[in-house]
């Protein structure tokens, strides 16, 4: 089995706080896996990245944020700051 059809199970075992995920993977968009972590925690914040994507031409999910790459750190923790203000407390 490829590596990109493996990674919702390996995310769902390490349960992150936030995810940072490339849009285009190897055998399964980054996309996809977000639709499927989606079914196990609605509220997880995704940090989308990656060179050849254009957010205008597809929607992203809800509780995601787009960097184009590269980017900077300050990006990243930005991002992450703007998605997490969106969650309630408890879910923190």
């Amino acid at each position: 089995m490829s590596v990109g059809r493996q990674l919702p199970g390996r995310i769902r075992d390490y349960r992150p706080d936030v995810l940072v995920l490339d849009v285009v993977l190897p055998h399964l968009s980054g996309v996809t896996v977000a639709e499927l972590l989606r079914e196990d925690w609605p509220l997880l914040p995704i940090v989308f990245t990656s060179e050849d994507f254009d957010p205008a031409e597809s929607p992203l999910p809800t509780m995601t944020e787009f960097l184009p790459k590269p980017y900077s750190l300050d990006a990243l923790i930005n991002a992450i700051r703007r998605l997490t203000y969106r969650l309630p407390i408890s879910d923190l």
